[in-house]
């Protein structure tokens, strides 16, 4: 028995000859080796080459239904390179004209079922406290009131993001500091646009006290 040379463990070396290295230095040099060849071109080749063969796909999917495949299958979507890889494959397969076929069939089996009316009925709430949901809420108020769309877009909930910064929490109207609401400066009701040329943030005084008119009353 011989001592390592890279670690110094007295007596861990069991062979006579050859370096004097024990078993676990040797795995990691072996484990360093490796993984320096995986990042090369000829190894990444090699990695897929032996990924297509039959019995390795064969032999991974049988360990993916396995009870420990499946104990690292969540252990790694709860990691957040999990959970971006679900979400993305989740996107890809709803894009797909079978996926939306898939889905709209689970709609009609399921629209009377009570739990999964209680169920959509609490998405949409959730939604609806977004910025997203509250600017398609203004959207869809806006073609109700007949509003002019001849030359520009609907407002968007990140353009009336950039329009609260620029206010810096103020009201376009009294330039106090207060919570802010969306207003149109020419009504809706009088041919006013939904769009970001048209709106500015008020407080909700101000916004009450304008109501329909075109300019504030004071």
């Amino acid at each position: 028995m011989r001592d390592c040379r890279v670690c110094g463990v007295a007596a861990s070396v069991p062979t006579k000859t050859g370096p004097a290295t024990c078993p676990v230095c040797r795995r990691e040099k072996y484990l360093i080796v490796k993984r320096r060849y995986q990042q090369t071109a000829k190894g990444i080749a090699t990695a897929r080459a032996r990924e297509e063969r039959s019995e390795v796909r064969e032999k991974r999917r049988l360990f993916s239904a396995s009870a420990q495949g499946r104990r690292n299958k969540a252990k790694y979507e709860k990691t957040e390179k999990g959970k971006a890889l679900r979400r993305k494959l989740s996107l890809k397969y709803r894009s797909k004209p079978e996926a939306k076929a898939a889905s709209a069939a689970k709609h009609q089996q399921t629209k009377d079922d009570p739990i999964r009316r209680m169920q959509r009925r609490a998405a949409d709430s959730r939604y609806k406290r977004t910025d997203n949901g509250k600017a398609l809420k203004h959207r869809q108020r806006a073609k109700r009131k007949g509003a002019i769309l001849a030359t520009e877009k609907l407002l968007t909930a990140a353009e009336w993001k950039v329009i609260v910064l620029a206010a810096k929490g103020r009201c376009y109207y009294c330039q106090e500091k207060a919570k802010l609401t969306l207003d149109h400066v020419i009504p809706l009701s009088k041919g006013g646009q939904h769009t970001k040329t048209n709106v500015v943030p008020a407080c909700a005084p101000c916004n009450s006290k304008k109501n329909n008119r075109l300019l504030l009353l004071v």
